[in-house]
């Protein structure tokens, strides 16, 4: 296992120690990865560091973090460090993108996108029957996480390149629907680190007349638990 320290730029252009974890090889990220969105601002990899001069600083790693706002694209420079998400973990091995959340460990595909899984994550924890019965409603009776996913897919489309790989990644600009979408996915990938969400709260977001008072409950817990059991956020 390799450690990896995660540094945050300040107001003033320096990089501030936020955090550390550890991961199974030296490749974890690359320039330009997203660690995540939390409250409208992005962590974007933008350096990485390694050899004697990490070691200096007891590190395999040092990954250099920019905040940005989602809305503007611009830097947002903290005074205090603080990750905007917990850094995601995950490795390339034989064309199959490995991801670990909480205790469990998923394989992807090798150019499915942090944002992607993520919601495709919130899913597997809504579940599939759940998934089936929503879906086979026409698109104004769906629950509306499902009816921010079609918006959200349907942005895609509209960016997407003639003859782009439709497996590939596709830049878009975020809709109010895409965004709520994901920062709900992200509440449920930050508080799966941390502990098995509660089925009691999974049953209310799948109910749409308990769902806003579930909401508001995975965002809580999803800033307080991760912090309390030592994970970053």
């Amino acid at each position: 296992m390799y450690h990896y320290g995660y540094y945050v730029r300040l107001a003033d252009g320096r990089f501030k120690l936020s955090g550390d974890d550890w991961g199974q090889t030296l490749d974890s990220y690359k320039d330009g990865d997203s660690l995540g969105v939390r409250n409208g601002v992005e962590g974007i990899v933008v350096g990485l560091v390694k050899g004697e001069e990490a070691q200096r600083n007891r590190f395999d790693v040092m990954v250099l973090i920019e905040q940005r706002s989602v809305k503007t694209g611009q830097a947002v420079t903290p005074h205090e460090p603080r990750l905007t998400t917990r850094p995601q973990i995950q490795i390339d091995f034989q064309g199959h993108k490995f991801r670990a959340v909480g205790n469990k460990l998923h394989v992807r595909p090798e150019n499915e996108s942090f944002h992607d899984f993520q919601v495709n994550h919130l899913l597997w924890q809504m579940g599939k029957d759940w998934f089936d019965a929503e879906m086979a409603k026409p698109l104004d009776d769906r629950h509306v996480i499902l009816k921010w996913r079609h918006e959200r897919a349907e942005q895609f489309r509209k960016h997407q390149k003639p003859d782009q790989d439709p497996g590939s990644p596709v830049a878009a600009p975020a809709t109010g629907e895409g965004k709520a979408l994901q920062v709900l996915a992200d509440d449920i990938y930050q508080l799966a680190h941390a502990l098995e969400a509660p089925k009691r709260v999974i049953t209310r977001l799948r109910d749409i007349h308990e769902f806003q008072g579930a909401r508001y409950e995975v965002l809580v817990a999803s800033v307080v638990l991760p912090a309390k059991t030592g994970h970053l956020i």
